[in-house]
């Protein structure tokens, strides 16, 4: 199981998902409902690419690491 976690939002936003580009897909498409419900005109209409330049994320594969990035 993959986990994307958006780096740069107010609120925690996170995905998972099989594979990483499907994590990555549906947590782009969360953070796209938040900015648009937030009304935040600038970012509201990007792209995911955007989002993810714009924002960033950190992608976890639990099965290589299972919950040792919430560790210290």
């Amino acid at each position: 199981m993959i986990i994307a976690i958006c780096d740069g939002t107010a609120e925690t936003i996170y995905a998972t998902a099989p594979t990483e580009d499907e994590a990555k897909a549906a947590l782009w498409e969360l953070v796209h409902q938040f900015l648009y419900k937030s009304n935040a005109v600038e970012t509201a209409y990007y792209s995911a690419t955007e989002l993810e330049d714009y924002f960033g994320c950190v992608v976890v594969n639990t099965e290589e690491n299972p919950a040792g990035f919430l560790r210290g």
